[in-house]
């Protein structure tokens, strides 16, 4: 079995069309937590696809994506009250 982490993808996209298709791919991928900001579990082959499919999208001197690892056992509280899932 692969080993799979949870990872916060992050991004600032410039051009609107970008910023619906980033936001698209990620909506497939992992939760939403705010507009721009996802929490995402994933093993390193399906973060490698995930940031392959993201380079193709963004344009890099114009964009932002970053990728944070979390630790093994997140501690994520939320002010809102809803979860947010870390499988």
């Amino acid at each position: 079995m692969r080993r799979r982490r949870t990872f916060v993808v992050a991004y600032d996209i410039a051009d609107p069309r970008r910023l619906v298709q980033v936001h698209r791919f990620l909506q497939e991928r992992a939760y939403p937590v705010q507009y721009s900001v996802f929490l995402g579990t994933f093993s390193e082959p399906d973060l490698n696809a995930l940031l392959e499919g993201l380079a193709k999208i963004i344009h890099p001197r114009k964009d932002d994506v970053r990728v944070y690892p979390l630790p093994t056992t997140p501690d994520i509280e939320s002010l809102d009250g809803r979860s947010c899932p870390t499988e």
